[in-house]
């Protein structure tokens, strides 16, 4: 009896060593961030983790969840019309541009940080009691939105300050490609000499007066996210807890880095090793195909043919022709 109590006692440690406490904060401005990282979530649910998947904003997600998860929900309203109406009701002008193939929206990014800067100073005002609760809970990984989650950042930073014991494994998980300010802040080479800027519609193939360009645009969008974002998210830290750590060095002290993008859909380019690309994780597992059928192959190209190279040029006639 005694024996059977005591497998009974181990079987229960290995399945608590095993049980891995995780804490998901997607950013909820845009729907595919919680749609994309719920694939993660819900399988790591299914490995009988502990999951907690926490938002906040102004209407919660309609991202379907496994019933493991612990889902938490935090209302927060806009205290700004015009954030509602882009990122709530959506009724912008803007948004009637978006199918326009010719039209640019090259505030989009530095718009929708001012909105999460507003969303998560509202929340600390209206919820610091809960928000101090959840920073005084132990993960063993935090995994926060690289993008509009500047509350991810506060809440990574408060569990090494106060708790004195922090997460374990914190990762940044990014949506998009690996984006000028993400690789500065992980500390990947990104040479504008040869590596065009996200939103420059550039290649790789550059002449001179491209390269000026894209020097510029590469500044550009450092000199946005470290004078005109990073500052306002700083503001809003030492609001509401004096003397914790500046949003630029809890970005760069990520423990692992996910990029949203599969490494073959990117321009080749260094990276540190702990920048891993796990584009297509949302995506279905490949079957075999049968052995009759046909094959149907659908291009949708979002640059101009005019821009490609030679070589892509002369491998799409091939296809075709």
């Amino acid at each position: 009896m005694r024996i059977d109590l005591v497998f009974a006692l181990l079987a229960v440690a290995v399945a608590f060593v095993n049980s891995a406490k995780v804490l998901f904060m997607p950013s909820t401005l845009y729907p595919m961030h919680g749609y994309t990282m719920k694939h993660l979530a819900n399988e790591l649910a299914r490995r009988k983790h502990d999951i907690t998947w926490l938002e906040y904003g102004p209407v919660q997600s309609k991202t379907t969840l496994s019933k493991a998860v612990k889902r938490v929900y935090w209302p927060v309203q806009f205290d700004q019309q015009v954030f509602s109406d882009i990122f709530v009701h959506r009724n912008h002008s803007v948004h009637d541009q978006l199918w326009d193939p010719h039209f640019d929206h090259p505030n989009e990014q530095t718009t929708a940080w001012l909105a999460s800067v507003r969303l998560c100073d509202r929340l600390l005002a209206k919820s610091k009691s809960k928000f101090d609760q959840l920073v005084k809970e132990r993960f063993d990984t935090v995994i926060v939105d690289d993008l509009y989650n500047p509350c991810g950042l506060l809440q990574v930073a408060l569990k090494g300050k106060f708790i004195k014991i922090p997460c374990s494994v914190y990762i940044y998980w990014s949506m998009t490609a690996l984006r000028t300010e993400s690789a500065w802040a992980n500390q990947s080479p990104s040479p504008p000499s040869y590596l065009p800027v996200p939103g420059t519609k550039l290649t790789d193939d550059l002449n001179y007066f491209q390269r000026t360009f894209n020097l510029a645009s590469y500044l550009r969008a450092l000199y946005i996210h470290h004078h005109i974002v990073l500052p306002r998210i700083d503001a809003i830290f030492q609001k509401h807890y004096p003397g914790v750590a500046a949003a630029f060095d809890i970005e760069r002290n990520a423990s692992i880095n996910f990029v949203n993008n599969p490494p073959i859909f990117d321009f080749a380019r260094p990276y540190m090793p702990r920048v891993n690309f796990v584009g297509g994780l949302h995506c279905r597992n490949a079957t075999k195909l049968q052995g009759v059928g046909f094959t149907m192959i659908v291009f949708i190209e979002i640059v101009y043919f005019y821009q490609l190279s030679y070589t892509t040029l002369l491998w799409y006639f091939q296809i075709f022709f």
